[in-house]
This record gives C-alpha cells, sequence and structure tokens, in this order.
C-alpha cells in the first residue's frame, strides 16, 4: 500500500487539491502496478510564513515565486 505524504503551501482550493489527489493517485497506481483503492494520500498545508527557501521566507523579496531557487 503506498503512502505518499505532500505539503504544498496553503492557499489552493478543495477542488484543486482533490484533482491534484486524482491524478496522483492515478500516476501512482500506473507506475507502481497497484490498484487505486490502495493509494493513500496525506497532504500537509503550510502557511506561506511558515515556509523557508535558503533561509529566506517565500514571499520575502529574495525568494522566487515558485519556491524554486533564485
Amino acid at each position: 500500500m503506498p503512502i505518499l505524504h505532500v505539503t504544498l503551501i496553503s492557499g489552493r482550493t478543495a477542488e484543486q487539491i482533490e484533482e491534484f489527489a486524482a491524478a496522483v493517485t492515478h500516476a501512482t497506481s500506473a507506475t507502481l502496478h497497484t490498484p487505486p483503492e490502495t493509494v493513500r494520500i496525506v497532504i500537509n498545508s503550510v502557511a506561506p510564513e511558515h515556509y523557508y527557501i535558503a533561509g529566506k521566507r517565500k514571499g520575502s523579496p529574495t525568494s522566487s515565486p515558485d519556491g524554486e531557487g533564485e
């Protein structure tokens, strides 16, 4: 039984999260050849002010909008 832990910055709608979970379930099932019913996904939502990149809070002038590098 695959159990996936995902951390997302908060602010997405319930519909977006459901669409994401469905896509991840499908990809996991297809790749690992396991029934979708066995795939578990745990999504943790983190407030932007609690997310840091290279010691800089997300949204600060020196962090990129996508959270990746400079």
